[in-house]
């Protein structure tokens, strides 16, 4: 029967004579939202990280007496320095692995960043496990661009979905980052799944949400663990809760009196 190391976030088969069969859950770092450094509301989110799983299906056999590695990847670090005209944009998820001789590598990929919120028009979330939330363009339409947010996992490999895009109207919301059931919206991330390999039903991989301007509503958490867009003046953006793999919310360019 198998059972759930929840830290690790993977599953292993009762022992046997040889070889064990065994289920996994492999989560990557959710991606970190980016912040605005013009406007009111335009940092987007970060996407979450890449959620791969043979849950319910086909076991995978390893051999007793190997020694496997496992790899649990971090979410991706606080914005950094400003890039110009593309704000200050997050940064991608860590992958998570699972590897050892005679195992085919199995990897969930970190992650894409949330863009900053500019005047750039090609202020794009980042690709990753499930793709970045895009900014607003500073209030205005993306020129030629298509307005898309970050790609999900490789169509072969579906760890999750793409980012979504902002919209200047009716004020200044970012794209929320994408999650492993759904891509984002504007300003709202997309849900993860919901996986019982521990025992319990737990949503893993949602995408965090877009920030928003003053007065606008804030988009509900994702399911999954992504983390809640800030409003400009009101509402700093928070990260994604630690070890189910959430992206993280987008940052206005003003936090909130009294906040460090």
């Amino acid at each position: 029967m198998a059972f759930g190391y929840q830290v690790l976030g993977f599953g292993s088969g009762v022992a046997g004579v040889g070889a064990v069969d065994a289920e996994y859950l492999i989560v990557a770092g959710g991606g970190s939202g980016g912040r605005d450094s013009q406007v009111s509301g335009n940092g987007a989110a970060g996407g979450a990280g890449g959620y791969r799983t043979n849950y319910g299906g086909t076991a995978i056999s390893l051999t007793v007496g190997t020694s496997y590695t496992v790899t649990v990847g971090a979410g991706g670090a606080v914005y950094g320095d400003p890039a110009g005209a593309s704000g200050y944009p997050g940064n991608v998820g860590v992958n998570s692995s699972l590897a050892g001789t005679g195992l085919t590598t199995i990897t969930a990929s970190g992650g894409g960043f949330g863009a900053g919120g500019s005047s750039n028009p090609i202020s794009a979330g980042g690709d990753g496990g499930s793709g970045g939330g895009r900014s607003d363009v500073d209030g205005q339409p993306a020129a030629g661009s298509g307005n898309v947010g970050g790609d999900g996992g490789s169509p072969s490999i579906p760890e999750g979905y793409d980012g979504g895009d902002g919209s200047p109207s009716p004020a200044p919301r970012a794209g929320g980052g994408g999650g492993a059931s759904q891509s984002g919206q504007v300003n709202v991330g997309g849900d993860g799944l919901s996986n019982s390999i521990t025992g319990s039903a737990v949503y893993y991989a949602g995408g965090g949400g877009g920030c928003v301007g003053q007065n606008q509503p804030v988009g509900a958490a994702a399911d999954g663990g992504g983390g809640l867009g800030g409003e400009y003046l009101n509402q700093e953006g928070t990260s994604g809760t630690n070890g189910l793999g959430g992206g993280g919310g987008g940052i206005p360019n003003t936090p909130p009196a009294g906040s460090t």
